[in-house]
């Protein structure tokens, strides 16, 4: 099987408190596009703060999206109850196996 390589461009900032924040990847075509893309990348103003900011929007979009399909769930889990107990009761309202 033929080896296949892969390259990354991710650069590494610092955010307002001087902690090390990881950028996001983009693919290139040869190591050194790669190493000068995400230099650009880490020189570009504003960067850091602005991915940051993006990816706490995500995270939160991400969480409210969570949020929905488990109300969904709940809800669709409340309407098949629902139905089951009506037919049950149109159907005689015995158990299932009992005989009439």
């Amino acid at each position: 099987m033929a080896d296949v390589t892969y390259y990354v461009a991710m650069p590494f900032l610092q955010d307002d408190s001087g902690s090390p924040v990881a950028g996001a990847a983009e693919e290139c075509q040869s190591s050194t596009m790669a190493l000068r893309r995400a230099e650009i990348l880490s020189r570009t103003p504003g960067y850091a703060r602005a991915e940051s900011t993006y990816l706490k929007e995500v995270e939160g979009f991400r969480t409210e999206v969570q949020k929905l399909q488990t109300s969904l769930d709940s809800a669709v889990l409340r309407d098949t109850r629902s139905s089951i107990s009506s037919v049950s009761r149109r159907d005689g309202g015995g158990e299932a196996g009992s005989s009439r």
